[in-house]
């Protein structure tokens, strides 16, 4: 058993400075013990203007995106000093990291091999939906960070009077599995794909499902999470 994640999913944006500042400390206490459980990769979201990571309006704006670097570029100085790596995991609408676009921005603008990403393809999917296929989406994420791509999240979602639903189990909902394993395999060979939003009622089919995808696009084998 093996772990691919070792989760410490703070707010580093989070309002209260003092608060903020312990929360930084509690992540870079886990850089520091990573290596201790044979996992390199310490994973968080990236929050938002309200203490508990909800919408708040004004997360959108450059200052809360420098903030968000701030935070990070701290993190990672620690993370290389230690060997192990921060995960940032981009979610749309109500977290700072919303967008593919924001995702290579954070990662141009603090270029080291400490910082990667979780990508969950359907947190970054907007509750709007896309104005494109999910193939291209799919490919313009990849084209944007697919290299920095360290771990990857599987779950299904669906779409309902206009609107993204509450994540579900794979295989309960709309996502292009078949599209999305093809590029992964092509762009990530090897990479862990964790399993998300499945219970034990749920997981047998998720994993028959997706075990079945692996196998016809050669993805190597999935971890459940």
């Amino acid at each position: 058993m093996a772990i691919a994640v070792l989760g410490c999913y703070i707010n580093p944006v989070h309002p209260d400075r003092e608060e903020l500042e312990r929360q930084l400390l509690r992540f870079e206490e886990h850089l520091r013990f990573a290596r201790d459980f044979g996992c390199a990769v310490v994973g968080t979201e990236t929050g938002s203007l309200n203490p508990d990571c909800s919408y708040h309006p004004s997360t959108q704006n450059q200052e809360t995106f420098d903030r968000l670097c701030g935070s990070v570029e701290r993190l990672v100085a620690v993370a290389e000093r230690c060997g192990s790596v921060v995960g940032i995991e981009p979610v749309a609408d109500q977290h700072t990291l919303s967008s593919i676009e924001k995702t290579q921005a954070l990662i141009d603008r603090i270029d080291s091999p400490a910082l990667r990403v979780i990508f969950d393809p359907v947190n970054l999917i907007p509750q709007s939906g896309l104005g494109e296929s999910q193939e291209a989406f799919f490919k313009r994420a990849f084209e944007a960070f697919g290299p920095r791509i360290v771990v990857v999240h599987a779950k299904d979602f669906r779409f309902e009077k206009g609107r993204k639903s509450e994540a579900v189990a794979a295989g309960a909902g709309i996502f292009d599995f078949d599209a999305f394993f093809r590029m992964l395999q092509a762009e990530k060979p090897g990479i862990d794909v964790l399993l998300e939003n499945t219970t034990p009622e749920t997981a047998p089919a998720a994993m028959a499902l997706l075990a079945a995808i692996s196998a016809r696009s050669a993805t190597p084998a999935l971890k459940t999470s």
